[in-house]
């Protein structure tokens, strides 16, 4: 909206300011033109409007709906394509501030929420309670992943698809040995390969000699050898990074 100056009819210039008149100076007051009232009118309404509070018909004189229309537009619960609805954000307090969600996996009612409803609709879960509510996504203790649409990294998944946790198997193919003739090579391959990658990792002696890895069993010069084997047992029920934990939510 561009600055309206006062009405040339008023003897001032387009940009000048607005004067009261004063009669016993004989001081022409400034006429404000139709549009200075006019436009920014309009502009508090489009901002009203554009966060979802349109002036109530019981209540005309509401003088407060700009300042709320502020507030919601910043916290992010407008209705204004701005808005981002269906957004997820970590927040670092254990409720959900206005205009969020928790994302719990709960239902919530359809008329209350229709701008989220039609973000999400069933992604997470079929419509409840006679079809009037949909479920948020559930987050809570999960890490979250960039859906890979076109299948190049994380095959197989649609959006919105929960992942359980796994370990990557170790990059090998064939059987590794020391080798302790001190002509200082730390490791050499093993004869023979194993189909597959091995189920546990650890730590593998095996004697000198012409080992030879045939269905499972290590012979060296015809004999059988020892294999002596660490497999790492300590750990947790899962495998995860450094984390903080924070409350996840869903802009509505």
């Amino acid at each position: 909206m561009k600055y309206i100056a006062p009405h040339p009819g008023s003897g001032r210039g387009p940009n000048d300011e607005y004067i009261d008149g004063n009669p016993a100076e004989s001081v022409i007051g400034s006429i404000p033109p139709a549009a200075a009232i006019e436009h920014p009118m309009r502009e508090i309404m489009h901002v009203i409007d554009y966060a979802g509070l349109l002036p109530a018909d019981d209540d005309p004189e509401d003088l407060q709906l700009l300042r709320k229309a502020i507030e919601q537009l910043i916290t992010g619960a407008g209705t204004g394509t701005s808005s981002n609805v269906g957004m997820i954000g970590m927040f670092a307090s254990s409720s959900a501030p206005s205009g969020w969600l928790k994302a719990n996996g709960a239902y919530v009612d359809i008329a209350t929420y229709p701008s989220l409803h039609a973000v999400v609709g069933t992604t997470y879960g079929p419509l409840q309670n006679s079809n009037t509510e949909f479920k948020l996504p559930d987050l809570q203790g999960e890490f979250l992943r960039g859906w890979d649409e076109n299948g190049l990294v994380d095959t197989g998944r649609t959006l919105g698809s929960n992942q359980d946790y796994a370990t990557a198997r170790p990059q090998t193919s064939s059987a590794t040995r020391f080798n302790d003739s001190n002509d200082g090579l730390p490791l050499s391959p093993a004869q023979g390969t194993l189909t597959g990658n091995p189920d546990h990792v650890g730590f593998v002696r095996l004697a000198y000699g012409s080992e030879q890895l045939a269905a499972g069993v290590l012979t060296a010069d015809g004999q059988t050898v020892g294999i002596d084997v660490h497999n790492p047992v300590d750990g947790d029920a899962e495998t995860r990074p450094r984390n903080v934990a924070l409350l996840a939510c869903i802009k509505t």
